[in-house]
């Protein structure tokens, strides 16, 4: 079964892929927003056959074109949240300026396995990374912050 498992694979969308084991996703660099992103595509199956592979980056492919155009929407929905959230701790007078933030954060990753994840650089607090969550059809589901590699 060795000589039967994809390594690399050519990809019109992500371009070049390299499979690994250790983390059970495709890795790559692929143009996003004006950007070169990170590009995980990762696979819900321990030992994925070469179909499943395929099949995982033609998914994978079709939601990418769609987050393209989902992306703003869902920086401005964890936008909202986010400063919900602070408000609601720190009362509804507090200024925040998570609506800037929604304007244009640094994009560092996207990661896909039938749902997905957009990973930001945190310009409004250094050292952090924010992780926007969403389901299938890339629907906003959550927006976590966390310290930069930790919960990378």
């Amino acid at each position: 079964m060795e000589e039967n498992r994809l390594t690399q694979l050519s990809d019109p969308i992500f371009g070049e892929l390299a499979w690994d084991e250790s983390k059970g996703a495709w890795l790559g660099s692929v143009p996003f927003a004006k950007r070169t992103v990170q590009i995980i595509l990762r696979a819900t199956t321990r030992e994925p056959t070469p179909e499943e592979h395929l099949a995982l980056v033609a998914h994978a492919r079709k939601q990418f074109v769609k987050l393209q155009q989902r992306e703003p929407e869902l920086r401005q929905k964890a936008a909202t949240s986010r400063e919900k959230s602070a408000k609601a701790h720190m009362g509804t007078d507090a200024r925040l300026p998570w609506k800037k933030w929604a304007k244009g954060p640094e994009l560092e990753s996207i990661s896909l396995y039938g749902c997905g994840e957009l990973r930001y650089r945190n310009f409004l607090l250094i050292q952090t990374r924010v992780t926007i969550c969403f389901d299938e059809e890339l629907k906003f589901e959550s927006f976590q912050e966390h310290l930069a590699g930790i919960g990378a």
